[in-house]
């Protein structure tokens, strides 16, 4: 009964300590890195008419990292480039047309991957 009790504490801590989720498992060998997808899309007479998503090869440790890193080359664009913050919730950017009939919209997001750099690397040239 006893053993019964403590295996119910034990399970109950590592629950409300976070250990089972995927972020902070203490036993897993794999590593969280962020990597960023810019997201390019124009909308002709409010239709969309290209859409195009790359992710960025650059690696970063912490999800603060590619959070600045968003930060800088938003304002970067904003500063010497004819975008402007987005009206829409789902982009960031937008460039708008003398017309106004085709505008360019820019979305940053950060995506989370887990495992070895180097390996995931090597898969990504593989399958180029």
């Amino acid at each position: 009964m006893e053993n019964i009790q403590n295996e119910n504490i034990w399970s109950s801590r590592s629950v409300n300590l976070g250990l089972n989720s995927k972020k902070n498992e203490r036993f897993s060998t794999k590593e969280v890195f962020y990597r960023i997808q810019l997201t390019v899309a124009v909308y002709k007479n409010k239709k969309l008419a290209y859409k195009n998503e790359v992710v960025v090869p650059t690696w970063y440790v912490r999800r603060s990292e590619a959070r600045e890193h968003i930060k800088k080359e938003i304002n970067k664009r904003l500063k010497e480039s004819d975008f402007f913050i987005s009206p829409r919730v789902d982009y960031d950017l937008v460039r708008y047309t003398q017309e106004g009939s085709c505008n360019t919209y820019i979305r940053y997001r950060i995506i989370e991957e887990e495992g070895d750099i180097l390996e995931i690397d090597q898969l990504e040239i593989d399958q180029k």
